[in-house]
């Protein structure tokens, strides 16, 4: 038996990988994956990005990002106050040229009705000792017509209404109702003034009587 002990211990003794060989050798070698590991550490972010597929924007430090946010923002920003100031500058060139147009047509109607103005003037001046009354009628009537004519110049028509016509409540003003027996009912039976028309509005209802 102690023969035995003896010759396991000897043999465990001259094993060249007992426990004490083993512990002391030093690790000197590193695994394929360990070496990877310190390759990669070493290389630009960049550059590993590449490698793996990522974009350069993702591989982007958090800072960076939030600074090329920023930039995108301040272009943006700047852009939106461009199209601001041309939109107001449009606004108020548009203000203006309607001013102006408006300016320009309020001239032409004054410049027209002032020439009817000097017919009135002249008709004042006249000397009524040497005037007739039917030689004043005729004067007046030379500036009704040219009032006419100027107000028509400008798309102003005069509506006259005849017996017997259908009341239009869009044109007429019934100023009263009377019974007329050769008018049917909600028809004129006379004009007491005439209307005047822009186009297809109007600016002043005729006054008519119309039937019951």
């Amino acid at each position: 038996m102690s023969k035995r002990k003896n010759k396991m211990e000897q043999n465990i003794t001259d094993d060249p990988m007992s426990n004490s060989d083993i512990s002391n050798e030093p690790v000197s070698q590193e695994t394929g994956a360990d070496a990877e590991i310190n390759s990669t550490a070493d290389e630009d972010p960049a550059s590993i990005a590449g490698q793996v597929g990522v974009s350069k924007e993702e591989a982007e430090s958090p800072q960076e990002q939030i600074d090329s946010l920023q930039k995108e923002l301040e272009k943006v920003n700047a852009r939106l106050l461009r199209v601001s100031a041309d939109y107001q500058n449009y606004v108020r060139r548009s203000h203006q040229n309607v001013t102006n147009a408006r300016d320009e047509q309020m001239i032409g109607v004054a410049k027209a009705l002032v020439i009817v103005l000097d017919q009135f003037d002249r008709a004042i001046e006249v000397n009524c000792d040497e005037t007739t009354t039917m030689s004043l009628l005729e004067g007046v009537k030379i500036v009704r017509d040219e009032l006419l004519h100027t107000l028509e110049r400008f798309g102003v028509e005069r509506l006259e209404v005849k017996s017997g016509e259908e009341f239009d409540p869009t044109r007429h003003e019934a100023l009263m109702r009377q019974s007329a027996e050769d008018v049917d009912a909600n028809h004129i039976v006379a004009q007491l003034q005439p209307g005047y028309l822009l186009g297809d509005k109007t600016i002043r209802p005729a006054q008519v009587s119309v039937a019951e």
